[in-house]
């Protein structure tokens, strides 16, 4: 493992330089590596969880589309991917339920723990639903899926929380 790189310039159409020299020969860049890579240092123990920046707006959608797909016989709703709670919020002004979130997103997660019945600040691919020991009538997945290691293994897995008769709705991007 060496701590720095060396990449050498190609020759181009700017490949010489005022003395006649050639940029290719003469000259050598050197790029230091991530800290991970440098020489008698160790890799980091902890799982590292990965920070991303949503443009605003993001998690405020309320997603008429899918609005119209859930049933409204539904009492007990899971919507996964929640963010601050906007779909569940047209939820429960349309119809009389019981709607749970899941978010990954704390600052998301805490303002639909406002709006929503329960709210859970998790991430779906680690998260196990048979622990709340619920079933629901309905499971929302909306545009959730691209963003999940494992979408079909966390499908199966929300499955067991599913009533028998209950209905999942899932859009993806693209």
């Amino acid at each position: 493992i060496y701590a720095m790189r060396s990449i050498r310039y190609r020759a181009s159409w700017k490949s010489r330089i005022p003395n006649g020299r050639n940029k290719a020969t003469s000259r050598t860049r050197h790029y230091p590596r991530a800290a991970t890579c440098r020489r008698n240092q160790t890799r980091p123990t902890e799982a590292i969880t990965p920070v991303v920046i949503m443009r605003a707006g993001y998690h405020d959608l309320k997603r008429p589309e899918i609005l119209e797909l859930i049933p409204g016989t539904a009492k007990s709703i899971l919507d996964l991917g929640c963010g601050n709670g906007s779909l569940g919020k047209a939820i429960k002004e349309r119809q009389s339920c019981h709607v749970t979130g899941i978010e990954l997103d704390k600052p998301a997660a805490a303002i639909a723990k406002s709006i929503l019945d329960t709210c859970i600040c998790d991430n779906l691919n680690r998260y196990d639903p048979r622990l709340a020991n619920k079933k629901y009538d309905c499971i929302i997945l909306a545009d959730i899926l691209e963003h999940l290691i494992s979408p079909w293994a966390v499908l199966k897995k929300f499955s067991h929380v599913l009533n028998e008769n209950g209905t999942v709705i899932a859009s993806i991007p693209n």
